[in-house]
């Protein structure tokens, strides 16, 4: 747990830094939570070693945060198949949905974008 507990503390910072810049205003904890979309409770308890994240939570941990909290968790990523079949059901996704499947998928593509294709036998 310890591993997503400074993960977590380090993002924190991160969008401390990023907002004073922006607002010369210090958010609270209780801002960053709001921000993940998720009860200062559940932050609280993630950030103090508590607690990990239920899996519901992951999903709007990657879509704020990117693919690298199944890291900090501990957790393997979806699968290119398994996204695959996410996609199918593009439209029947909210808005939201939509955005976490796009963050999921971005390291994938990114991974693709940069290998060769493969040269079609024959």
């Amino acid at each position: 747990m310890g591993d997503f507990s400074r993960y977590l503390k380090h993002k924190y910072l991160d969008y401390v830094n990023q907002t004073f810049q922006e607002t010369e205003r210090v958010p609270s904890r209780s801002d960053f939570a709001r921000w993940l979309g998720v009860t200062n409770v559940a932050f609280l308890t993630w950030i103090q070693g508590k607690r990990l994240p239920r899996e519901v939570h992951i999903e709007q941990l990657v879509a704020k945060l990117g693919p690298e909290v199944y890291q900090a968790l501990g957790v393997e990523p979806p699968t290119p198949i398994e996204l695959v079949v996410l996609a199918r059901n593009w439209y029947q996704l909210t808005p939201e949905q939509r955005q976490q499947l796009a963050s999921m998928a971005s390291p994938f593509m990114e991974k693709a974008e940069a290998s060769e294709p493969e040269p079609i036998p024959g």
